[in-house]
C-alpha cells in the first residue's frame, strides 16, 4: 500500500482562505466566492474590496476589519475560525514552509484574489 500523497497546496491554506471569503466578503455585491484551478496556481476570488482601512500589506501583517461580525461569529461558534487577523499572515507562513514561496493577494474588478502558486503540475491538489 502507498502511502497517501501529501497536498500540493497544504489544506488549512484553502481552508482558511475559503473561511476568509465567506466571512469578509461583500453582500452587498451579487456573485459567488469563485475557486479557479489553473496550470500554475489556484485563484480564490471573492466579491468586494478590501474595507477602506486595510491594504493588501495589513492584511499580511494581521491587521483586520470585521466587514460581516455576524457570520464571524457564528463561523467562532462553528469553530471555523480562530483569532481574527491571524489567518492570513498564517497562510503565508505556510505556503513559504510547504512550498516555498508566497501567496499572492490583490483587489481586481471588486474582487479580492488570493493567489496560490502550485508546485508542479500532475500533483495532487488537496
Amino acid at each position: 500500500m502507498q502511502p497517501e500523497a501529501e497536498p500540493e497546496i497544504p489544506s488549512v491554506v484553502l481552508r482558511e482562505l475559503l473561511v476568509n471569503a465567506v466571512a469578509h466578503r461583500d453582500y452587498t455585491i451579487s456573485g459567488p466566492v469563485r475557486v479557479i484551478v489553473f496550470d500554475d496556481r489556484v485563484e480564490i476570488r471573492t466579491p468586494g474590496s478590501l474595507p477602506n482601512t486595510v491594504t493588501i500589506e495589513s492584511l499580511r501583517t494581521g491587521i483586520h476589519v470585521l466587514r460581516n461580525p455576524t457570520i464571524y461569529n457564528i463561523l467562532l461558534k462553528l469553530k471555523m475560525v480562530t483569532d481574527a487577523g491571524s489567518g492570513i499572515p498564517r497562510v503565508i507562513r505556510l505556503m513559504r514552509e510547504k512550498l516555498g514561496s508566497e501567496p499572492r493577494f490583490s483587489v481586481e474588478n471588486h474582487e479580492f484574489v488570493a493567489r496560490l502558486p502550485r508546485r508542479s503540475q500532475g500533483s495532487k491538489l488537496v
